[in-house]
């Protein structure tokens, strides 16, 4: 049994989804639809932790230094 406001958020979603795809959309593929988007958001936060990781011997004197290369030359 949903909440009343869990149910309403629910609706929102279906009625944006169906905007979206011009098709009817049920609480069956609503409820899917965010389980998908849990799944993808937890895939890029597993990628993103990894680029968060440290690199070894690398300072971020040199990381700024490589950044503002960079930069110089897109300018270009």
């Amino acid at each position: 049994m949903l909440k009343k406001d869990t149910k309403i958020k629910l609706i929102k979603v279906a009625a944006d989804l169906q905007k979206k795809t011009g098709t009817r959309v049920d609480f069956d593929r609503a409820i899917s639809y965010l389980i998908d988007q849990y799944f993808n958001q937890e895939q890029n936060w597993e990628k993103f932790e990894i680029f968060c990781e440290t690199m070894e011997n690398v300072s971020s004197e040199d990381l700024l230094r490589e950044l503002r290369r960079g930069r110089k030359e897109d300018e270009k």
